[in-house]
């Protein structure tokens, strides 16, 4: 009984927890989208998009995931591979939004305190609206700059986007691309079938052709031996 009451107790928390989470995320898209929450979600609002910049749309989904998750499955939730998914692609998001923000500064060659500087002005207080990955992308995104030059961060973020991918799926790279190859495959079988078919088609269009062009030979050929005949006669 007592085993019971407790088990209860513990299971409403974790709802008030996950509702709570929820109504934050909530007022978080609330303050993103609006200028109407007050002097809190105007806070809420600059901090967000200074830190994370469009990557701040993408938080409150997260912390809402997690509120449904505490609601519904209560002590049994878990950091489990959807979650990492989640935050890997947010991680690449916000590098790749910085790349575009960085390619209109990259000729002055700021210092890299000067780069999140710029990255947190131009995510909070830009008046053309929100641009480039906030300053946590520029932490991140200057380094792999530097140290893999451009095209290289690109082509280490796909890389990342491609894991993110197969960690939300669950599923193996060799499946997929085995998939792959089972559908072009079967394109290329039909392609091949369809080729074959028409080209039986036409041949059979000839040999009908051919076949209308002999008997209208024959035809000929008899209609002038009936007419020599009568002129014989």
């Amino acid at each position: 009984m007592i085993l019971s009451k407790k088990n209860t107790q513990n299971n409403i928390k974790y709802e008030i927890i996950g509702v709570s989470l929820m109504l934050i995320s909530i007022y978080m898209y609330i303050s993103l989208f609006s200028r109407s929450a007050g002097i809190v979600g105007e806070e809420i609002r600059i901090l967000m998009t200074g830190i994370f910049g469009l990557g701040a749309y993408i938080i409150p989904l997260l912390i809402t995931i997690l509120g449904i998750a505490l609601v519904y499955k209560k002590n049994e939730v878990k950091l489990n591979m959807k979650f990492y998914s989640f935050c890997t692609f947010l991680f690449s998001t916000l590098i790749m939004l910085f790349i575009r923000f960085y390619n209109s500064i990259k000729e002055v060659e700021p210092s890299w305190m000067d780069v999140i500087r710029n990255s947190y002005v131009m995510g909070a207080h830009n008046p053309d609206g929100v641009a480039g990955g906030g300053a946590l992308g520029a932490v991140f995104g200057y380094a792999f700059v530097k140290l893999f030059g451009e095209v290289g961060t690109i082509a280490l973020i796909i890389g990342l986007y491609t894991i993110a991918v197969l960690m939300f799926t669950e599923v193996s790279f060799v499946r997929i691309l085995q998939r792959i190859k089972e559908v072009l495959l079967n394109l290329w079988a039909k392609a091949t079938s369809r080729d074959k078919e028409t080209a039986a088609a036409k041949e059979m269009l000839n040999v009908t052709l051919n076949g209308n062009k002999v008997s209208d030979k024959e035809e000929s050929a008899e209609e002038k031996l009936q007419t020599y005949d009568k002129k014989i006669k």
